[in-house]
């Protein structure tokens, strides 16, 4: 059965929306780690790509989108705002910049067109990192919770970071990058924003610089491969 997730060391793929995303990483390093008694010889053996998508999402009618040229990073350290400004930490911009140009590689490639955030994109792109070993994971109508009074907080640069799941914990391994698209323009009467498609790799935050740089391309062109349902 190793062989299911041979693709890229281990991949998986969950095509609805429900509560088990992140019990399935967890599940499937379970698993990977079973497959491998001796423990994996190189980092990019433990890197796991996850997708997921709302069944319920028209995706015909979506073609353009918009993102942040960050990634905000969550960490057992920073996840109760330690210092108190309201704001989140960030990964390198250098480390940034490579994962935003392989996704906008991506959408080109499935014929989205990126705009600015003003010009009403059909679909945001969020992106997080979590940097951590445990960390209780909650999805709800907003996702940091600073010290707002409610709607979106903020991001940086204008950005807000929605989230609209069903309460989850989890624990994720170290390294994990999460990539959201949620479609503003199927937001609830209450302003609520759906996600309508979700990437999880595990494990790519891992590792060197020179690891890193040449698993971002792999393991991203491996969540939209998995992610047919974005081809216009």
């Amino acid at each position: 059965m190793c062989t299911e997730f041979g693709i890229l060391a281990y991949k998986f793929q969950i095509m609805n929306l429900n509560k088990t995303m992140y019990a399935a990483i967890c599940f499937a390093l379970f698993f990977a780690s079973s497959c491998r008694p001796g423990g994996a010889e190189y980092i990019d053996e433990l890197d796991i790509v996850g997708t997921r998508y709302s069944k319920e999402a028209d995706f015909s009618n979506k073609l353009t989108y918009s993102r942040p040229d960050s990634v905000v990073k969550i960490s057992s350290s920073n996840v109760s705002d330690p210092d108190g400004n309201g704001k989140p930490d960030y990964i390198s911009q250098a480390s940034a910049n490579l994962i935003t140009a392989q996704i906008d590689q991506n959408m080109k490639k499935y014929g989205w067109t990126k705009v600015a955030r003003d010009q009403n994109p059909d679909v945001y792109i969020m992106l997080s990192s979590m940097e951590t070993t445990n960390i209780y994971y909650y999805y709800d109508s907003w996702y940091w919770g600073w010290g707002y009074g409610g709607g979106y907080p903020w991001y940086g640069g204008g950005w807000y970071y929605p989230g609209y799941y069903p309460p989850t914990y989890s624990t994720t391994k170290t390294g994990t990058l999460l990539m959201q698209m949620a479609a503003p323009k199927d937001s609830t009467l209450d302003g609520k924003m759906p996600i309508v498609w979700t990437g999880v790799i595990n494990g790519m935050m891992e590792g060197s610089t020179s690891s890193f740089n040449s698993r971002v391309k792999k393991t991203i062109d491996q969540a939209f491969t998995q992610s047919p349902i974005l081809k216009k």
